[in-house]
């Protein structure tokens, strides 16, 4: 097995240790979840309001401590001066925001970062958003786009799965929990 997929098959011993993580900036949440933020993706989930922009903040200023490059991908367009400027230790100058269009432009946007950056720590905000896809964007009001948000995070996510744990990074993906659908 080991000839036919060179490089591809080692032992369990071999495997990446995944030692490192990050804190949340809330020693609540730290102790609850055990062992915070560790390498790979994750999904900070909750109602309109809830601290999930916040929270994914104090990551990133925890990430640039450790020297780590740190990336915010802004489909809300939420992201401001004020915002950024109430997390202590967060280095704007060290935030990279990427501004995309479409959902297809946002996770190309990711993909990119983590091809080419080792370690990166990445917040897309948000999944919601990601929804103005161009097949969305191209249709009329009243058009029927069911499954075009699920049909592109499910590729989304196995591209960028193997990604994430071979350069060593994280992803955290914001998502809005919402009870009512809109009229």
């Amino acid at each position: 097995l080991k000839n036919e997929f060179k490089g591809k098959v080692k032992p369990a011993s071999e495997l990446k240790k995944n030692t490192s993580s990050l804190s949340t900036g809330s020693l609540g949440l730290d102790l609850n979840l055990k062992r915070p933020i560790p390498i790979g993706i994750h999904e900070l989930a909750g109602p309109f309001g809830s601290g999930k922009t916040t929270i994914s903040l104090h990551i990133l200023a925890n990430a640039q401590a450790k020297g780590l490059p740190t990336y915010f991908v802004n489909m809300e367009r939420a992201l401001n001066d004020d915002i950024v400027g109430f997390i202590p230790g967060l280095d704007q100058d060290k935030l990279v925001v990427l501004n995309p269009t479409t959902g297809e432009e946002a996770a190309e946007m990711v993909l990119m970062i983590f091809r080419s950056i080792d370690n990166a720590v990445v917040v897309l905000d948000s999944v919601t958003s990601c929804s103005a896809t161009e097949a969305v964007i191209k249709k009329d009001m009243n058009e029927m786009t069911m499954g075009v948000l699920a049909k592109l995070m499910s590729t989304f996510l196995s591209k960028v799965n193997p990604l994430v744990y071979d350069s060593g990074g994280r992803l955290i993906l914001i998502n809005q929990v919402r009870d009512q659908l809109s009229p």
